[in-house]
């Protein structure tokens, strides 16, 4: 169904598929800035186009789980490009936005980064470089029309009502793996060619190595309205995340395997996961998980 295009039933970047109350496949067509709308017919192998919606949050470009509220009004979810927050419109089905929430930016956590000016065929850009093992945002959206926000830097995670009211604030003393020689001396390479390719030296950039990675890998929901605080291990380490209930208990610690990605956009029901994983030719395949209790 469909194809590459701008009118009805076409995609630009199609992402983030969601079916709603109704049985309507919801895409959200990053390239276009829209969510298509698409009927789907019992027993027949095509869709028909029933509405697009156009996005309502400033950065269509944000990739997250397409979901809707309890009146099964679509949740427009993107990043505030001036805080780093997170925006959250509520649109109704005629397309006019109904509640729009914005989220503070991660309190403590996201590090700084140096902006650097370069030439461009049309004149002169800012680019922002990061420094090695930098800690950033990281934003999560749940199928109730929950959200939470931290900076990986930090285990400070703050979790959000549909409407946009705190619900709880999570914060732990956990810290992350140590940076080994190897990847100090990888991310040298990288502050140098980096340096030298807006004509300065590392020196410059005013970065300084850290003794640790950030704490925080990841965060998102799963299909049961759980939060996973995913913590960065050591390379080649198996993944680890800490699991709260919407009670804010902290339910489990669930392992996996490092070479498949848990995130949002998994399916994840009680003690099972389906995802990705790659092999060490980066050869992907669907795997089924499940988590036994210790």
């Amino acid at each position: 169904m469909g194809r590459k295009g701008g009118g009805p039933g076409e995609f630009v970047s199609p992402c983030c598929l969601a079916i709603d109350a109704k049985g309507r496949l919801w895409v959200r067509d990053l390239g276009n800035k829209r969510y298509v709308v698409l009927q789907l017919r019992r027993g027949a192998p095509f869709a028909v186009p029933a509405y697009v919606v156009a996005l309502k949050s400033n950065a269509g470009g944000y990739t997250t789980r397409t979901v809707f509220d309890d009146a099964g009004r679509v949740i427009d979810a993107g990043t505030d490009n001036t805080t780093s927050g997170l925006v959250r419109i509520t649109i109704g089905s005629a397309g006019a936005e109904r509640q729009r929430v914005t989220l503070a930016p991660p309190v403590t956590g996201v590090s700084a980064v140096a902006k650097m000016p370069k030439k461009t065929p049309g004149g002169q850009a800012v680019y922002f470089v990061y420094p090695p093992f930098p800690g950033y945002a990281l934003n999560a959206t749940g199928l109730h029309g929950e959200a939470a926000i931290a900076g990986s830097g930090d285990y400070r995670v703050r979790w959000y009502a549909g409407n946009g009211s705190l619900i709880r604030e999570i914060t732990r003393t956990d810290v992350g793996p140590s940076v080994t020689p190897d990847e100090r001396r990888e991310a040298d390479s990288a502050m140098v060619a980096e340096a030298r390719e807006f004509g300065t030296t590392p020196a410059a950039l005013g970065f300084r190595m850290p003794a640790r990675k950030p704490v925080l890998r990841n965060l998102w929901f799963d299909d049961d309205g759980r939060l996973w605080v995913e913590l960065t291990t050591a390379r080649g380490s198996a993944r680890r995340a800490h699991v709260y209930s919407r009670t804010g208990k902290l339910e489990s610690i669930a392992e996996w395997p490092a070479n498949v990605e848990l995130s949002e956009f998994s399916v994840i029901r009680g003690d099972e996961a389906w995802s990705v994983a790659h092999d060490a030719d980066e050869v992907p395949t669907i795997v089924r998980l499940r988590f036994i209790a210790r």
